[in-house]
């Protein structure tokens, strides 16, 4: 049962409960109440709860109807557009990685840090994630962005890294262009969202053929094997 879960359930016989109540429900401390801050932010951003303060009281956190994640722009019949943001795309990752029993600690909004750390025993994930923005020519600057983003925060050795978009041909044209070598030696992923949250995983070998591509992969899963199996 995930931490989101737990919440909702508390939720349902305590309507109102303060970060700080479901901690000493879920955790039988107080003094976790920061991680569940962030899972009821998370909550809050995919329309299962709202949060508001009563009276001088605390925050308190009640459960709603979800709403929908994706919003979807019609211009014109044959043209459909995702403009999906960041916090959605960070939604269906994290979703994607608990269902394969990762534990993920999710930066929403404009908060700073590592957009995603998963982890999965020994195992680390940095993933860096951003939307579709407004206009196509964004896309670029968010490309790269993410890309340099994520180097900086390589420091561990079990740590796998990825980037993370909304699955947009752009998007794909420019990790297709992004030089091989470059993919392998930095043992770097890249995250495909699509408007139904479905995510898909592609290496840098994928934009190789026959033999190079096949020793690209086994290039990576040395990098992988020990200690980290992923």
């Amino acid at each position: 049962m995930t931490l989101a879960i737990k919440i909702m359930d508390a939720l349902k016989n305590n309507p109102g409960s303060s970060d700080r109540t479901l901690s000493e429900f879920i955790f039988g401390t107080p003094h976790r109440s920061t991680q569940i801050n962030g899972e009821c932010h998370y909550l809050e951003n995919i329309g299962r709860i709202e949060r508001k303060k009563i009276a001088d009281g605390p925050i308190g956190s009640y459960l709603v109807r979800p709403k929908p994640v994706l919003t979807v722009v019609q211009s014109e019949p044959d043209d459909r557009r995702t403009m999906m943001t960041e916090d959605q795309v960070k939604m269906a990752v994290k979703a994607s990685l608990e269902s394969a029993g990762w534990e993920a600690t999710v930066a929403w909004g404009r908060s700073r840090g590592t957009d995603i750390v998963a982890t999965r025993g020994e195992n680390r994930w940095i993933i860096e994630c951003k939307g579709a923005g407004s206009l196509p020519p964004m896309q670029n600057n968010y490309f790269l962005t993410a890309i340099g983003e994520l180097i900086e925060r390589m420091n561990g050795s079990c740590s796998k890294h990825s980037v993370a978009f909304p699955d947009l041909p752009k998007y794909r044209r420019l990790w297709s262009e992004l030089p091989a070598f470059v993919k392998e030696q930095l043992s770097l992923t890249a995250l495909f969202v699509s408007e139904n949250g479905a995510v898909s995983e592609v290496d840098g070998a994928e934009t190789l053929t026959g033999a190079a591509r096949d020793r690209s992969r086994t290039n990576m899963r040395r990098q992988n094997r020990s200690p980290c199996s992923f």
